[in-house]
């Protein structure tokens, strides 16, 4: 009987999960819809390109970028799989943009978590966005194409 009681518990709080992340990721996916209506999105690949050209990634790798560094790793990932099945980004820009995300997401929220113990921000946060880039361009030189 606990076992039945367990599952329908672990069940109920998986779809709660859900809805909660429903709650999140519905708005940011008409909020981005509405920007490339708007032609806003064309400014942020313009203003992100110097970046997507170090790393020699497609110019559309720019708003999982941001999305990723400032909203966090899990939205990011999500616009970038978004991205990859619009057709909008190849594999190879993908892996570039995972490895930097994986090193550089939420950099507001997460910088603020090291404020309790006395961490410098300004060095948390420079440290996470120097590595990330430098990661990511290492990785871009080495990443020619992928199928």
């Amino acid at each position: 009987m606990t076992l039945i009681i367990t599952l329908i518990e672990a069940v109920k709080n998986g779809i709660l999960a859900i809805l909660d992340l429903a709650v999140i990721i519905f708005p940011l996916m008409i909020v981005i819809e509405v920007l490339k209506d708007l032609k806003m999105m064309e400014k942020l690949t313009n203003l992100m390109s110097p970046l997507t050209n170090a790393l020699k990634i497609h110019k559309d790798s720019s708003l999982p970028l941001v999305i990723g560094v400032v909203l966090g790793l899990f939205l990011g990932a999500g616009v970038l799989v978004k991205s990859v099945d619009d057709g909008n980004l190849d594999k190879r820009s993908l892996v570039i943009v995972s490895i930097f995300l994986a090193l550089c997401h939420a950099v507001f929220e997460d910088t603020v978590v090291f404020l309790p113990i006395g961490a410098n921000l300004l060095i948390v946060l420079l440290v996470r966005i120097i590595a990330a880039f430098f990661v990511a361009i290492v990785a871009s030189r080495f990443i020619k194409e992928l199928n």
